[in-house]
């Protein structure tokens, strides 16, 4: 049992690769949002509207029916609700879960020196802790997990997990392990499906710590509650996953993941083999030496060619990459068993069941956060505990130069990292340095060419974003991404029927995007078949997602040309509530234009035609209430209470026209309708003809008047 000195003193020390952590990422505070970040936080407005909290967060997360991640979705909710869309409010929370994860790992890796027996020296577990923190502080393949916004669900799964493993070295082994433990599991499988490789890493787990390291190679050590501590942790975790379970199906319906949209192809088994062998050599190579092959996104041919070089030498490399394991088992029990449990953690993402990932990508670096916090401790435990703890070692010892190795690797290794953790931080801060270095490292890829196309087109540069645009399209046919910014920078353009082209062939690919819908709506609107635009609109874009802004605000710039700003006025309101902030002014620019008087002039007249007298009243009332001339909107009311059969508040609101213009040739035009409808046909006459002489090109006036004679023949 630790000492409380002994306990107090690591947690001190471990405090400082926290602090250390926190540093080397401040600078992610002013990077902006970028990738998947400004699609479900800025674009999207699920999050970022009233609906009740727990409502949103009982749902699958936005960008997959697959992911059910309440505790993460929640946090990022809190976030847009307290501060708004400030991407330091995010970044500031990804980078403090990642000190929170160094501090565990600093204080799991402290406790198992502890519980070793390793080194009588009290230094040397503290020693252990910091140097493992240190080194999980800055490994540079942890930057996409920090950096990038949407990688919180990696913090937070980890974070979880390792407060699991720390309180299961902990805990003594009574009932208190049951809910506990079940509770740290519940609540890691509520930030993501991750969570599930605790099941494979248990087993190792317990493994090394029944393992003597005192005694390299030897059989298993006696340790008095260690099997009933492991069977109540299994329990509580089994537990914690039926509640998860329960409360997933409870919330989705269903249990297993939805298939994703795109999943990836593996072919054969053979190719799945290889396609498995080259993900895990991949995350093998990015753990242990990260100094150089970082990307956002990881290229793969897939399926994997069975032709493919580098796929046999990967498929080779986890066979010796095993080897290695067997052997640092064999001498270093605890530390092996601990590594081979970081492997395993890697199960859930190395394509055993095959990943959807977008663009040809096989990896995501995101994945390393958990398998990093078990391999650090196991490398770090691996070393000499002279090196590790800083005791003197006598001069003459053989172990001397083992010592000295060990040591300056360890002050090299961090030492490099600093660098390339900082070139690797920075290429994360906007999409434009992002989606260059992923052009430059995945040059087959379409997605670093579609994004970038998309922040050309979105800063205006739309040249640019078309040739970006459409080389995503030669790499990819397939992408309808790519196909849909080719025609965003064309309609901009003013190339509306290439656009149109563009996003049919964008919605051939992906009819379920109700976004592409909307953008061939818009193309359409653009060359005036407003029509066919609000049809789409309405039954292809809206019908999809309700809550899309950019089909709204689409909508309501169709009826504003259709003159129809009473639909108009309903739609545009609804876009500015869903538009992301920074395209509100659109919105707010064409309601301008819903309060234009004239445009409920027109209205009338339509509807009037159209014969919705009753409707037309209320746009000629609202036409005067937005200030149109008293005279136009009275004129068209008089003329709408005449088709409703109320010709005495026509005729009364006609006289008073009358006195406020006498010669106007619209106000006798209607008196002379009144009074040809109640039967005076010699005053009805009068009004004609005052009409026609005021207006003599005015052909309704005079087809009056010429019907008024040809119906006083006929009487006489």
């Amino acid at each position: 049992m630790w000492s409380f000195m002994g306990s107090q003193g690591r947690t001190r020390s471990a405090v400082i690769p926290a602090a250390i952590a926190f540093l080397a990422y401040l600078p992610a505070l002013t990077f902006d949002l970028v990738w998947d970040d400004t699609l479900f936080l800025r674009d999207l407005p699920l999050y970022r509207g009233q609906t009740p909290w727990l409502e949103q967060v009982l749902q699958p997360f936005v960008l997959s029916p697959s992911y059910f991640r309440p505790l993460g979705l929640a946090g990022f909710i809190a976030e847009l609700r307290l501060l708004g869309l400030s991407p330091w409010v995010f970044h500031l929370t990804n980078v403090l879960l990642h000190s929170a994860n160094t501090l565990l790992v600093s204080l799991l890796a402290a406790a198992l020196a502890a519980e070793s027996g390793k080194s009588p020296d009290l230094r040397y577990p503290q020693a252990v802790g910091l140097a493992a923190g240190l080194v999980y502080a800055l490994h540079p393949a942890l930057v996409e997990g920090v950096a990038f916004v949407s990688s919180r669900f990696d913090l937070m799964v980890t974070c979880c997990l390792l407060l699991l493993l720390l309180l299961d070295l902990r805990l003594p082994p009574s009932l208190v392990r049951l809910p506990v433990l079940g509770g740290a599991f519940f609540l890691a499988a509520l930030s993501k499906e991750m969570a599930v490789a605790l099941v494979a890493v248990l087993p190792f787990w317990y493994l090394a710590r029944k393992q003597d390291s005192r005694r390299p190679g030897s059989a298993w050590r006696s340790r008095p509650g260690l099997l009933r501590s492991a069977l109540l942790t299994a329990t509580g975790c089994l537990l914690g996953g039926l509640a998860y379970l329960a409360l997933r199906f409870h919330a989705l319906g269903a249990l297993l993941p939805a298939t994703a949209e795109g999943s990836i192809h593996v072919g054969g088994p053979l190719q799945h083999l290889l396609l498995a062998g080259r993900s895990l050599a991949t995350y093998a190579r990015l753990m242990l030496w990260p100094f150089g092959g970082q990307a956002p996104i990881h290229f793969a041919r897939l399926p994997v060619p069975l032709d493919e070089l580098w796929a046999w030498l990967a498929l080779g490399g986890c066979g010796l990459l095993g080897a290695g394991l067997v052997w640092l088992i064999r001498v270093q029990p605890r530390s092996g068993w601990l590594a081979t449990a970081a492997l395993f953690a890697l199960a859930p993402v190395s394509h055993l069941m095959p990943l959807a990932l977008s663009g040809g990508a096989y990896v995501a670096e995101r994945f390393l956060v958990f398998p990093l916090a078990l391999l650090v401790p196991a490398v770090v435990l691996a070393f000499p505990a002279k090196a590790v703890a800083g005791e003197p070692v006598p001069a003459g010892s053989p172990r001397r130069g083992e010592v000295s190795v060990f040591s300056l690797l360890l002050l090299v290794w961090l030492l490099g990292c600093l660098p390339a953790l900082e070139r690797t931080l920075f290429r994360w801060r906007g999409d434009a340095p992002l989606w260059t270095w992923a052009m430059a490292m995945a040059p087959q890829s379409a997605v670093p060419a579609t994004n970038l196309a998309l922040h050309h087109i979105e800063a205006g540069r739309l040249t640019a974003g078309l040739a970006l645009g459409e080389y995503a399209v030669t790499l990819d046919p397939r992408d309808a991404n790519a196909r849909n910014n080719v025609g965003l920078a064309l309609i901009q353009l003013g190339r509306s029927g290439e656009a149109e082209a563009a996003f049919e062939r964008a919605v051939e690919r992906s009819s379920a995007t109700a976004l592409y819908w909307s953008n061939l709506a818009g193309a359409l609107r653009e060359q005036g078949k407003l029509e066919a635009a609000e049809r789409i609109l309405l039954e292809e874009a809206l019908r999809r997602d309700p809550n899309l802004g950019a089909g709204a605000l689409n909508l309501g710039i169709v009826y504003l040309l259709g003159d129809r700003p009473d639909l108009a006025g309903e739609w545009l309101e609804r876009a500015r509530e869903l538009l992301r902030p920074s395209m509100i002014h659109q919105a707010e620019e064409e309601l301008a234009r819903v309060l234009e008087p004239q445009r409920w002039l027109r209205l009338g007249d339509k509807l009037l035609a159209g014969g919705g007298a009753a409707e037309a009243k209320r746009a000629y009332r609202q036409a005067a209430e937005l200030g149109a001339g008293r005279l136009e909107a009275g004129v068209g009311e008089s003329a709408a209470l005449i088709q409703l059969g109320d010709p005495e508040a026509a005729e009364t609101l006609l006289h008073q026209l009358e006195r406020l213009q006498p010669g106007d040739p619209r106000v006798a035009n209607n008196l002379g309708v009144i009074a040809r409808e109640r039967g005076d046909l010699e005053q009805a006459a009068e009004y004609f003809a005052k009409a026609t002489k005021l207006s003599p090109e005015w052909e309704l006036a005079e087809q009056n008047l010429v019907e008024l004679e040809a119906e006083s023949r006929d009487v006489r």
